[in-house]
């Protein structure tokens, strides 16, 4: 094999580069369930593809009532938005060259596993993401979370970080738009390869958006249902700073003795500064205060069945310690008429709120394209081999994907997948909860999928349920006990993978996350952090290993999966799974005519 001399002269182009920035096409202005078409037409000759990202402005809006701080996924920001994506070639023939039915749910997977500081910081600043903020952390422990930003939040205006009193009603309409440059994860507009855009006739983009009830979220730190030990504490209805008359007691449970306003304890940042900007309540919220062992025992205006608004947040100096105030609109008490110890008494939104309908628009939809520009030399040569019966290969990394539904009650099931690639490297399997949520419920987490439980400085015994507010986005382990894949005649691996140590949410199993790791190489996501490995659950195997591809076509392909009876208090959820393969696709182009080889 010859070695490459330094003397040796090399066959080096000189190419230059600029941005063209290409408008959507029927309008500027989408919302949920809207097709979005952009058409990179093929007067630009070439173009660097993991140079291009569609741009996009998202304003998020919603019904009067219920008012509350709202943003987009935490983790994956405007990629959650997109939900069907297309690429065809242009000219008559149109042909398909990738599609991803449920776009978010692989973006969701690589934003979760494909992730570090940098990533984070990254895509908050240019996706529409969420960060962690150590200025509004928990000073009771539970895990970071990237939606407990309330100061820092392109989503909302940030009232009352530099105010001690806030009395202005936030509604949905007074958030700013939200800038998005997102990159497209398709094998396509991933690539490393100049995309030879002339030949194809061009590109044509077809995006369809996700529907409201799957994209919006609220602060972590205002949920009953998330680690609620993290959100502002219940201090006392006087403003007193001692823990023994603190609690709800007598004089707020015998005759008069409702109240219409109390403080908040300075634990979890509330009040750090002297401000109310760390208070993740706005005015208008609908609230209830509730214990953290037991939240049918809560705090609620007219015994549990009349809702309460925040009408007036205060920082006050005139109580020891200064502390926050917060006033509503309606008398509240104990529902028991017990007394409420101050260290379990939390405030958080009204799970009970209804008809609360937000909705999203994106506007001035463009495509930023890199494109290159060859010397005219160049294309002239490329095309007289073309025509002289040379051909033109462009191979790219993409996946398909293959759904398939199980109900709760299936504890025993046989996935088999169709699958047809003819150089396939790895596979994805991520179990959905397919169950149909409300808005209401999806966004406060109200029986939804139970993810984890969280400890408190009072130790592991203190056990609080973390529930999904991502559902039909990531993946849920369940109950799983165990799986296995059959492929090529044979058991891969020869003995069942088990997972009933992931599945009880207390502990982990390490052979299913090793296998993960290796799917997640060999796929095109670099496997670098494994923090959201049972939030967002999927099993993975790896085909072949280093540049190696296994051919598919003709071969039986099937998951096998059983499940143990659930936790207790905690039922079965239905099931989507989305089966995603990830292999090579060919590109080819002889003479007049382009094909696909998959």
């Amino acid at each position: 094999m010859p070695i490459e001399s330094f003397w040796e002269s090399k066959d080096l182009i000189p190419v230059s580069q600029k941005k063209v920035s290409i408008p959507a096409e029927f309008g500027l202005n989408y919302s949920a369930g809207q097709k979005v078409q952009i058409t990179v037409p093929p007067s630009i000759d070439f173009f660097q593809p993991k140079e291009t990202y569609l741009k996009f402005d998202v304003e998020l809006s919603g019904a009067a009532s219920g008012t509350r701080r709202l943003f987009l996924d935490a983790e994956t920001g405007g990629q959650v938005l997109i939900r069907d994506l297309r690429i065809y070639s242009g000219g008559a023939g149109r042909i398909l060259l990738e599609e991803y039915q449920n776009y978010n749910v692989l973006a969701a997977l690589k934003y979760d596993y494909e992730t570090n500081d940098n990533y984070k910081k990254k895509r908050a600043l240019t996706e529409g993401c969420q960060i962690y903020d150590p200025s509004c952390r928990s000073t009771h422990g539970g895990k970071m979370s990237q939606a407990n930003n309330c100061r820092h939040n392109a989503y909302f205006t940030n009232d009352g970080v530099s105010l001690t009193a806030d009395t202005t009603t936030h509604d949905d309409d007074q958030r700013d738009k939200v800038k998005c440059l997102l990159p497209l994860n398709t094998g396509i507009f991933q690539s490393d390869r100049v995309y030879p855009n002339m030949l194809t006739e061009g590109v044509i983009i077809e995006i369809i958006l996700e529907d409201n009830v799957n994209v919006f979220r609220q602060l972590d730190t205002t949920l009953q249902f998330r680690n609620s030990v993290q959100n502002p504490v219940f201090q006392s209805v006087t403003g007193t700073g001692d823990a023994a008359a603190g609690k709800i007691a007598a004089l707020e449970t015998g005759t008069n003795g409702s109240f219409t306003s109390f403080y908040l304890r300075r634990d979890n940042q509330q009040g750090a500064g002297g401000v109310v900007g760390n208070c993740p309540f706005v005015v208008g919220q609908n609230v209830v205060l509730s214990d953290i062992d037991d939240a049918d025992k809560i705090v609620a205006a007219g015994g549990g069945s009349t809702q309460v608004a925040i009408t007036r947040i205060d920082y006050d100096t005139t109580t020891n310690p200064d502390m926050i105030k917060v006033t509503v609109n309606a008398s509240m008490f104990s529902k028991t008429g017990a007394d409420v110890d101050i260290n379990t008494c939390v405030l958080s939104q009204d799970p009970r709120t209804t008809g609360y309908a937000p909705t999203y628009t994106i506007s001035d939809t463009e495509l930023i394209v890199q494109q290159v520009q060859m010397p005219d030399g160049f294309k002239a040569r490329m095309m007289s081999m073309l025509k002289e019966g040379g051909t033109l290969n462009y191979d790219f990394l993409s996946a398909t994907n293959y759904k398939y539904s199980q109900l709760a009650g299936d504890t025993v099931a046989n996935i088999r997948l169709p699958v047809n690639q003819s150089r396939a490297k790895a596979v994805f399997m991520i179990p959905t909860d397919a169950t149909a949520y409300g808005k209401e419920q999806a966004m406060n987490g109200s029986g939804t999928y139970f993810i984890e439980y969280a400890g408190n400085e009072d130790g592991p015994e203190t056990n609080i349920e973390i529930m999904s507010t991502r559902s039909g986005l990531v993946g849920i382990v369940d109950s799983l006990n165990n799986y296995q894949i059959l492929y090529d005649g044979k058991l891969n691996p020869t003995r069942p993978v088990p997972v009933s140590k992931i599945a009880d949410r207390v502990s982990i199993e390490q052979q299913p996350l090793i296998e993960l790791e290796k799917a997640l190489a060999m796929g095109g996501i670099h496997p670098l952090s494994f923090a959201k490995f049972r939030e967002n659950f999927c099993i993975g195997r790896a085909l072949t290993l280093q540049d190696g591809v296994v051919d598919l076509r003709g071969k039986d392909f099937s998951l096998q999966v059983q499940y143990d009876a659930p936790l207790a208090g905690f039922p079965a959820k239905n099931k989507l799974w989305h089966n995603w393969v990830s292999h090579l696709r060919r590109i080819v182009v002889k003479g007049d005519a382009i094909s696909l080889e998959i």
